[in-house]
């Protein structure tokens, strides 16, 4: 099994790609909640002047720990390809110049999200809304606030802290 990479050779500034074979690997993660979301741009109509969103969804199929030609294991979500292909992304940091193929790719759990906005009374978010606080780094989603003697999820936050926000302009 083999995984894409891209090599940056800083000497003349040009990448390459690179097929980094898996000489073997221990399962870590069977988790069937797991989603790899690639965000990416499409161009619709040739010539347009914007390029549009678009995201790739794939489910993973379980995370491993790989032993490669790298000194140290590294940590791959693998998953099935456009062609059911087993294919691998490679969630821990690389050496030696070393990076993912392709666009980048976010690891989600929207379905365990969801499982926590039952519990926390919280409105869910669309998918698309919920990937962009989670590629964004929104503090507050999946979360409870205790704030004067009251328990806050997500939705009573935002409130919150608009209030505090109008009283202080």
């Amino acid at each position: 099994m083999e995984i894409e990479l891209l090599k940056y050779d800083s000497t003349t500034k040009k990448q390459e790609t690179e097929y980094l074979k898996i000489n073997s690997y221990k399962v870590l993660c069977n988790n069937t909640n797991l989603l790899l979301v690639r965000d990416s741009s499409m161009e619709v109509k040739k010539g347009e002047e914007t390029s549009n969103n678009f995201r790739e969804i794939v489910k993973v199929q379980f995370i491993a720990s790989c032993k490669t030609k790298f000194e140290n294991e590294i940590l791959v979500a693998f998953y099935l390809g456009e062609y059911f292909e087993l294919s691998g992304y490679i969630l821990s940091g690389m050496t030696d110049n070393y990076g993912n193929g392709g666009d980048q790719m976010y690891l989600v759990d929207y379905k365990s999200y969801c499982d926590i906005c039952e519990l926390t009374a919280e409105s869910k978010l669309s998918f698309t809304e919920y990937f962009e606080a989670h590629k964004n780094s929104i503090i507050g989603i999946n979360s409870l606030l205790s704030y004067n003697g009251q328990e806050l999820n997500f939705n009573k936050q935002k409130d919150l802290f608009k209030i505090v926000d109008e009283a202080q302009n």
